[in-house]
């Protein structure tokens, strides 16, 4: 049986999954907020702001599921397929923290006030957080080089 990178695997998908329990977890906060408590059901199709809440809710799991594919490509026992995803992993999840620690506020736009309401960037960013320690340590990840000595035996 193969070594696997076990603990980059774990690793990266908690991230990926804490990245993308926070997709849903905004659009239910905003869509409750807006449509039970600040107007009637009525007017949402008068504003129109449901179908980009949609679009903008499916461009925030891109880095969650790409993480999770990232987190797949680890699980191989192929160095390459490791490295690479750990690369990918690496790469996204730095972007991702970067958006949602310092460009939150001009990414997100109307939605950032309900982020900043709940822990809802925490779970972004920890989620990065998480998935880039993963990535970085499949990126140094080596499998343990098996000995081809034969082992010595001893007559009795």
């Amino acid at each position: 049986m193969k070594e696997k990178p076990t603990v980059a695997f774990i690793l990266t998908l908690i991230g990926g999954v804490l990245i993308l329990l926070a997709v849903p977890i905004l659009f239910l906060k905003v869509y409750v907020t807006e449509v039970y408590f600040l107007e009637p059901m009525r007017e949402i199709k008068e504003r129109g702001w449901l179908i980009p809440l949609i679009m903008f809710s499916v461009i925030l799991s891109i880095p969650g599921i790409i993480t999770i594919i990232g987190a797949l490509m680890i699980k191989s026992s192929d160095k390459e397929g490791v490295k690479n995803g750990g690369i990918l992993v690496a790469i996204v999840s730095a972007i991702w923290l970067y958006v949602t620690i310092v460009l939150h506020e001009i990414l997100l736009g109307p939605f950032y006030i309900y982020i900043r309401e709940i822990p809802l960037r925490e779970g972004f960013v920890i989620g990065s957080v998480i998935a880039l320690i993963g990535g970085v340590i499949a990126l140094f990840w080596k499998p343990h080089e098996i000995s081809t000595h034969p082992a010595s035996t001893s007559l009795s």
